[in-house]
């Protein structure tokens, strides 16, 4: 949209303009720009996500174009992660990006969108976080506090019952409820921690394994987000910077030695910067990982380290993500063992092309494909070891030359499967919710 307003405005030979974007990724520095003051005689225009709608407020601002979409993230529970959806806008949202006008001064809002659009189809305010999210954390959340009747619990906004019900089936595959859906001790130690339970599982894991520093980084990193920058007109060179942090291992791996490189560079601005790195984004992984190793110590967890055994450190991420694991099945696509989803590595990991046979990954995300985010590669009898409830070797061994075992999913029929008992009551509190 920058780059489409700047080729009209030289193409008409229209008066200077000064065209700046704003999203929440963007570096501080640059969403400062918006707050300039342009030079006498130019037009300072800014094409912002829906960040813009009800946090800032420009001085002088006295047009707003109102496309009337957004784009919203959506657990889908098929494809066991989130989606960004295009949607329309809510009533309380437009109300909301009309008022970015004329703050300072009188204004106009132009809305691209019909009065009976407005008033039809319009949901009157978006739809609540909670019943578009993954609830596991609140439900484990909810446990802890005593609270056993999600039933009847008193939500100001209810999640839609087959999410509770996805809740618990999750927390149950990670040991944090027993058969009976009450919490075990491990579920109520993951509840001791401020992460989405796959994250809090492989940090106790990784007590275990004897490698809680290196995956306390690794966590705190992800929590973080958005560690790399890639500006637009230098993106051949944050590319080629990036590239001397990528690790064969995958993105985790990645990240802990962009962490620990900075750390060794006395956490310098300058030096993230020079490569091409977020330093507040490097500066909150510090800040979240001095929290979560204090929260290590009040539990009394063995603080080790792996050093350079990095497999130590895939396997407790493996045990937190054992259900979001996939086979490569092509050249580049790949199938998860669980719901049998072809998936993709994303251009941004460091795996990217290399394809290997097995990893599991943080997340989902739809954009053009449903592509893995945060992967690792993984070795198959990891998933049987950390959860032999859900996960085989196959009775037959596959012919492939690669591979010399075939690791496949516990269905709930399968005699092995110690998930039954628990789904049996769960399919029996969905069809009483219904």
């Amino acid at each position: 949209a920058c780059d489409a307003l700047r080729a009209r405005a030289s193409a008409h030979k229209a008066q200077p303009l000064i065209v700046t974007p704003l999203y929440a990724a963007l570096p501080a520095e640059k969403q400062s720009a918006i707050f300039d003051a342009p030079p006498p005689g130019t037009r300072k225009i800014v094409v912002a996500t829906n960040v813009a709608e009800a946090s800032v407020t420009i001085d002088g601002n006295q047009y707003v174009v109102d496309c009337g979409f957004c784009k919203v993230k959506v657990y889908d529970a098929k494809l066991g992660g989130d989606v960004l959806k295009v949607a329309p806008i809510s009533r309380a949202a437009a109300e909301q990006r009309a008022g970015r006008a004329g703050r300072t001064a009188p204004g106009i809002c132009f809305r691209l969108y019909t009065q009976a659009a407005y008033r039809d189809e319009f949901l009157a305010f978006p739809v609540p976080e909670i019943q578009r999210s993954e609830l596991s954390s609140t439900v484990l959340l909810l446990k802890a506090l005593g609270v056993n009747d999600l039933l009847h619990f008193d939500f100001l906004d209810a999640p839609a019952p087959r999410r509770l019900v996805g809740a618990l089936e999750s927390l149950f595959a990670l040991v944090a409820l027993d058969a009976s859906g009450g919490l075990t001790p491990l579920g109520r130690l993951m509840a001791e921690f401020p992460l989405p339970p796959p994250l809090a599982k492989a940090v106790l894991a990784a007590a275990d394994l004897g490698c809680l520093v290196e995956v306390i980084s690794v966590v705190a990193a992800v929590v973080a987000e958005g560690l790399f920058a890639r500006p637009r007109d230098k993106a051949k060179q944050a590319d080629e910077r990036h590239a001397r942090f990528k690790a064969a291992e995958g993105d985790h791996i990645t990240l802990l030695r962009v962490f620990e490189a900075w750390r060794a560079h006395g956490e310098s601005p300058a030096w993230a910067m020079e490569n091409f790195l977020h330093a507040r984004a490097l500066k909150r992984t510090e800040d979240i990982r001095r929290q979560l190793m204090g929260l290590c110590t009040k539990a009394r967890l063995p603080v080790l380290s792996c050093g350079a055994d990095t497999s130590r450190l895939r396997k407790a991420l493996t045990a937190g993500f054992f259900a979001r694991a996939a086979r490569r099945e092509g050249k580049d696509t790949f199938r998860t063992l669980s719901e049998g989803n072809t998936v993709f590595l994303h251009p941004a990991s460091a795996l990217f092309g290399k394809n290997p046979d097995f990893v599991v990954f943080n997340e989902l995300v739809f954009t053009t494909k449903e592509y893995m985010r945060g992967v690792s590669v993984i070795d198959p009898r990891w998933l049987v070891h950390v959860a032999p409830a859900f996960y085989r070797f196959a009775d037959s061994l596959t012919s492939s030359k690669r591979l010399n075992m075939k690791v496949v999913p516990i269905n709930d029929k399968d005699p092995r499967s110690k998930a039954g008992n628990l789904n049996k009551r769960l399919r029996n509190l969905d069809a009483l919710m219904q």
